[in-house]
């Protein structure tokens, strides 16, 4: 495997790893109509696949891949699920997209704090480091292609603290190119549901 270049962002590259929450079919639905308030606002498109990205790792040497999504998804799938709560919005520039994005971020209450020490943990345990700073804020994407947007308005639209869904499907995908992932793995978190 290539060396991972860093950059002053630690930019996703083809081979990562990330480590999503995703919402259920239900949840989904109330999402929706949350995202459908905020796009009647402030324009732009929902964005189809409403997920939370807590991590993001990479192996150090090839083959070693499977053995780390097994010791990971053992680990983490002990962990109880929980309630992934909003502190407010954010509109910044995706060079992804290549436009506006806007997001909920997510509130760093105890039980969002104890997941994302646990992943690191279990990361760090399997030899791999995590590539989010422990200080980086969890966001989850609403809309795309947002016009700017000032930013006292977005204070005035957002009803927070509120539960975005519950923490309880862990999704491990690797990019494979832009735009392109691939799902390697799927979990519940478990313990005390």
């Amino acid at each position: 495997m290539k060396a991972r270049q860093e950059t002053l962002f630690n930019a996703a590259q083809g081979g990562d790893v990330c480590v999503i929450l995703e919402p259920t079919e239900h949840e989904l639905l109330k999402l929706r109509q949350r995202q459908a308030r905020l796009q009647a606002r402030f324009g732009g498109q929902i964005f189809p696949k409403v997920h939370v990205t807590c991590q993001r790792f990479s192996t150090e040497q090839d083959g070693q891949l499977q053995e780390v999504l097994n010791g990971f998804a053992e680990t983490l799938s002990n962990v109880p699920p929980f309630q992934i709560m909003v502190a407010s919005l954010a509109l910044f520039y995706a060079p992804f997209w290549k436009s506006h994005v806007l997001k909920w971020v997510v509130e760093p209450c105890a039980c969002w704090l104890t997941f994302r020490q646990a992943c690191e943990d279990a990361l760090e345990e399997l030899g791999c480091s995590p590539h989010y700073p422990k200080e980086q804020r969890a966001t989850c994407t609403a809309l795309v292609r947002v016009p700017m947007v000032p930013v006292e308005d977005l204070a005035a639209h957002l009803d927070a603290p509120f539960g975005l869904f519950g923490a309880r499907r862990v999704v491990l995908s690797q990019i494979k190119g832009p735009g392109a992932f691939t799902i390697l793995r799927a979990f519940e978190l478990t313990a005390g549901a």
